[in-house]
């Protein structure tokens, strides 16, 4: 049948005259779950199941409630059905609508919303879960039984696109570091609006990986929502797990801060092409509905160095020299003694400004003559040691040369000199020490075999009191159980190839060596360090 005029469709005569319930209609360029490529726009499109919750005011209102938190939801057949009570159009409203539906929501103008830390499941679940959606649609007319809601995103978009000659396979994981993933959400603000909790706490999140198009292109795109928020300049900003032959993880920062803006999508491109790893973040060339492009950030992108010494913060902690005890202990900063009541050693952490870290460790160590055997104590090695254990594997997939850095400092003693500071790294395996050398000229991987090796070096600050810089390499393929210096002739017979078992970790020992002598038979020595860094040296970065 037909009819003349309106008040046929908007009357149901089952309803005893009642206007008919709304029917909302939501447009396709302004959607949620199922997400698109860059080719495809970054588009994304409702899928049957999709839930949703209204509520409806007087137009002008935000009391008496018309809806509240009314649950629709998408049927097979494109058609939005409510779950239970529906809305009559009898006066002029004001909708407010939120995806995903949550129950028992009472206040459209405080929802608490949050993305998930893991999104990355293979049907878009966990993601679409964390894209939370607004639409805000304001004096609809009484009788207008067809409502559009245009939804908008609350939360920001991060894709980050890993790319570049080294990658051979799709990365098992990738994480976006340190985001805040509570936020409230408020529909009835001018413009609905998520703000981040203030109590949020940074969380890792697994990103949701999308279909590579071209498999042969080795190119991969991983997507994760998250709330509105800023990451502070030279902070880790993405981890990829295994996307190379190597299986090598990697973490990105950038100099700059970045912004995770709402609706927008900020792009990370993580060029993996060789030992130098970029990270770019550029500006988009499109403007597509829903998600609109971030700005570009100047500034430069870099892999994050592991940290393999933590910075001294308190005081060291005693640990008797030895296998076992090394073993069990840790990872941190120690007093190593040879014995508890070794009398002729002072230990101590100071303050000072003029470091990065602000603290010094500082050891004192006399060495005395003993007329009966004719000798010195040789050296500290022996007795004590300024001592920082590592616990866990080096990676050796970029480099197997690291480089060490170190704030070094002495005092003049009785033989008229500074006092030496000597490295040594023993292997994690307690038994044997990785070869060391100290800065040469024109030094890189493939000569380390040709310049002077030993198991320690020495360095002595050429003016006393006064912090100088100490640069020295460590060989993570070999070592050797024998102490100090290595002629050519005995490299055959005292130095080996190293294991993974040998770089699981490390143990990094200052000590100082001013033996006493029968003309001056009481020589003390004080050595100071700070600021040591510890990373895979890269011979083209020098």
């Amino acid at each position: 049948m037909s009819a003349c005029n309106n008040e046929m469709d908007e009357q149901d005569p089952a309803n005893n005259g009642k206007l008919q319930p709304v029917q909302f209609q939501m447009s396709f360029a302004s959607t949620r779950t199922t997400t698109g490529d860059e080719t495809a726009g970054r588009a994304t499109t409702w899928k049957a199941g999709d839930a949703i919750g209204i509520f409806a005011y007087p137009a002008g209102s935000t009391t008496n409630a018309v809806a509240t938190n009314f649950k629709y939801i998408l049927g097979n057949d494109g058609n939005w059905t409510a779950t239970g009570s529906e809305i009559y159009p009898d006066q002029a409203l004001d909708y407010y609508a939120y995806y995903p539906y949550q129950d028992g929501i009472t206040d459209p103008a405080a929802i608490n919303v949050a993305a998930l830390t893991d999104q990355s499941k293979t049907d878009e679940s966990s993601y679409a879960a964390s894209d939370i959606l607004a639409s805000k649609t304001s004096n609809v007319a009484a009788g207008n039984g067809k409502v559009t809601l245009a939804f908008s995103h609350m939360f920001a978009m991060v894709e980050v696109k890993v790319q570049g000659d080294l990658i051979t396979q799709k990365p098992t994981k990738v994480e976006l570091l340190g985001v805040k993933l509570n936020a409230e959400l408020n529909l009835t603000a001018t413009t609905p609006v998520a703000t981040q909790k203030a109590d949020a706490t940074a969380q890792d999140v697994t990103m949701f990986c999308l279909e590579n198009p071209n498999a042969d292109s080795k190119v991969y795109s991983f997507r994760a929502a998250v709330p509105a928020q800023e990451i502070a300049a030279s902070t880790p900003l993405v981890r990829i797990y295994a996307p190379d032959a190597a299986s090598k993880t990697y973490t990105m920062q950038h100099t700059a801060a970045v912004s995770y803006n709402a609706g927008q999508f900020r792009q990370m491109i993580v060029n993996i092409g060789s030992k130098r790893v970029a990270l770019i973040i550029p500006a988009s060339d499109t403007s597509i509905n829903p998600w609109t492009p971030s700005d570009a950030i100047n500034g430069d992108g870099s892999e994050v160095v592991p940290q393999l010494i933590t910075p001294l913060s308190g005081n060291l902690t005693e640990i008797i020299i030895g296998k076992d005890a090394m073993a069990n202990a840790t990872e941190g900063w120690y007093k190593a003694l040879r014995k508890t009541d070794e009398s002729n050693v002072i230990f101590s952490v100071t303050d000072d400004a003029s470091t990065t870290w602000g603290k010094v460790a500082n050891l004192t160590y006399t060495s005395t003559w003993d007329e009966t055997t004719k000798k010195a104590i040789n050296n500290s090695y022996y007795i004590a040691a300024i001592n920082y254990l590592h616990k866990t594997p080096l990676d050796i997939s970029k480099s197997t040369i690291y480089k060490l850095t170190a704030k070094i400092k002495s005092s003049a003693n009785e033989l008229s000199k500074n006092g030496a500071l000597v490295f040594m790294v023993r292997c994690a395996t307690f038994d044997a020490s990785f070869l060391v050398t100290a800065n040469v000229d024109n030094f890189n991987e493939a000569n380390f075999n040709n310049v002077n090796q030993g198991t320690t070096v020495g360095k002595t600050p050429k003016t006393a009191d006064t912090w100088e810089e100490a640069v020295i390499y460590v060989n993570l393929n070999k070592k050797s159980s024998t102490n100090g210096s290595i002629n050519s002739a005995d490299i055959a017979t005292k130095v080996t190839d190293t294991t993974a078992d040998d770089y699981a970790g490390f143990d990094l020992r200052i000590y100082t060596n001013s033996p006493a002598t029968t003309d001056i038979q009481s020589v003390i020595a004080a050595i100071s360090v700070s600021d040591i860094t510890i990373e895979p040296y890269i011979a083209s970065a020098q």
